[in-house]
């Protein structure tokens, strides 16, 4: 099976997923490549050109979130055509603002703050019922790390972002970067995060398999109470925020 029909059949199964109040489902598709659903409320998170082949089979889309402008997590062709199949809102880092409201009505694009004034937290949005609070990250351009209260389900999103405190917190999902190709993450930078936000499911993504197992390795270690969860690219994965089994 090719990776392009292994993708649409995960997508098509996972629009049909017949989900729980304490269930979530999402697809990993590489680099910091995200599409995550809850019973009521889909995102993308740094689709980047990763669904572009299968865009046929996203049916809708609540929010969409680029954490940056580097081509493995943004690619502006794609974004317009996912706005355009799913009128979906758009939060970006806040250099990539300007190209997407030439393509994008200004009112579906909102973007972080050109400068962080905070430690840690960033403005606060509330998009189609979903909460979201920016963080600043580390990384060669700027970039942005989300936290999103989607539904009850609590999740942060760091892209391929350095380490940098955004807080004391638990949450129920965290998808964390392991390294590869990113220059400013490796998995004792995922630990790092880990550590402060405690996850009840911690997703290694952005890295080469020895570099996620390596993740899963200090976790284990270091934060008992967590599950690490390391996905396969392109296949659908279905969680309860109620157990860690």
């Amino acid at each position: 099976m090719s990776e392009e029909i292994s993708l649409a059949k995960s997508v098509e199964q996972f629009y049909d997923a017949d989900l729980g109040p304490d269930e979530f489902a999402f697809i990993y598709a590489g680099y910091a490549g995200v599409l995550l659903r809850t019973k009521d409320t889909t995102v993308a998170l740094d689709p980047a050109d990763l669904f572009s082949k299968v865009k046929e089979h996203i049916q809708f889309l609540d929010l969409i979130t680029y954490s940056h402008s580097h081509n493995d997590h943004f690619n502006l062709n794609n974004a317009v055509a996912l706005y355009k199949k799913t009128d979906a809102t758009i939060i970006s880092e806040y250099n990539m603002m300007e190209e997407l409201r030439k393509r994008i009505p200004e009112e579906k694009v909102i973007s972080g703050p050109e400068v962080f004034q905070g430690v840690s937290d960033g403005p606060k949005h509330k998009v189609n019922g979903i909460k979201t609070v920016l963080h600043r990250g580390v990384h060669p351009r700027p970039i942005i790390q989300f936290r999103l209260s989607i539904d009850k389900l609590k999740v942060f999103h760091a892209a391929d972002s350095g380490y940098w405190p955004v807080g004391k917190d638990k949450l129920d999902v965290a998808f964390l970067p392991t390294g590869a190709p990113s220059p400013t993450c490796h998995p004792a930078v995922a630990l790092a995060m880990a550590m402060d936000i405690r996850p009840t499911f911690a997703v290694a993504i952005h890295g080469v398999e020895q570099q996620r197992q390596k993740f899963r390795e200090l976790v284990t270690h270091e934060l008992p109470d967590t599950t690490v969860v390391i996905p396969k690219v392109n296949e659908l994965t279905v969680l309860s925020r109620s157990s860690s089994q």
